[in-house]
């Protein structure tokens, strides 16, 4: 099918049109690598943090936002800039009072944002924010590739690749262990994080029956070194403590439980 060149032209002429549109925006792989929120309080929305994802990129503080447009992401080296060790890239974007840029840098402390610009454009954040280095909020963003999770970034189904901790939690559920969610620990689940209790380390992991969670759930306790498990079960309104724990740990066990789940 023959198209007329006046065809060719408008056709031309459109896709011109939208070419900028379609570019204002972080590329994909960009943005699979540090998209995000970056802050260095991430807990506390109110403090200086960066929003970067697809066509996004605001940075706010105190409920305040400099929103910028238009944005432009090169993962190459400027020429003729600073050196920045682990340079992962650079996204451009224009706000209202002027140009905003962030610097991303990876080591292996993490994925850093540096915040550059126009002044002017900032200002509406109140206290200077040029200059500022903000760290990812994601734990995966913030590991190098290649490296392993930590534990501590991961929940405590991760236990049960763990050498020793399959054998030791069977041995400490008995016929708990009967039960899907709780053999598998595959329910929703924090964090694990490490605690003491009676004198030992141990890692804390809690999990929950899924879509049930208020009224069947539990905590657990795993001492790597001495391959014990120790939990308290909290099912219906019952409470069941299985790993034979021993008493200083058992007067522990419902206190770690009511920090877990009766703070949600």
């Amino acid at each position: 099918m023959r198209i007329h060149p006046l065809g060719r032209a408008a056709a031309a002429a459109l896709a011109a049109c939208f070419a900028p549109l379609a570019m204002a925006a972080l590329d994909p792989v960009t943005d699979r690598q540090v998209g995000g929120i970056f802050s260095n309080t991430c807990s506390d929305p109110g403090q200086l943090r960066i929003r970067l994802y697809g066509d996004t990129l605001d940075i706010e503080r105190a409920g305040v936002a400099v929103k910028a447009s238009t944005l432009r992401s090169n993962r190459k080296a400027p020429t003729g800039a600073p050196a920045h060790p682990g340079f992962a890239a650079t996204v451009r974007g224009q706000a209202p009072g002027g140009p905003v840029e962030l610097t991303l840098t990876h080591d292996a402390t993490g994925l850093f944002a540096r915040i550059d610009g126009s002044a002017a454009a900032l200002a509406p954040l109140g206290a200077p924010a040029v200059g500022q280095v903000l760290r990812h909020c994601d734990p995966n963003r913030n590991r190098l590739p290649g490296t392993p999770i930590p534990l501590e970034a991961q929940t405590v189904g991760a236990l049960l690749k763990r050498p020793g901790f399959p054998a030791a939690y069977r041995a400490a559920l008995g016929p708990l262990g009967r039960e899907g969610w709780i053999a598998s620990l595959a329910g929703p689940s924090p964090p694990l994080r490490l605690v003491e209790a009676g004198g030992t380390r141990y890692w804390l992991g809690a999990s929950c029956k899924p879509h049930d969670c208020g009224d069947n759930n539990m905590v657990l306790l795993w001492d790597e070194a001495g391959r014990k498990v120790h939990g308290l079960l909290h099912r219906s309104g019952r409470q069941t403590l299985f790993g034979q724990p021993p008493p200083a740990v058992s007067r522990e066990l419902p206190r770690l439980w009511a920090e877990e789940w009766r703070r949600r």
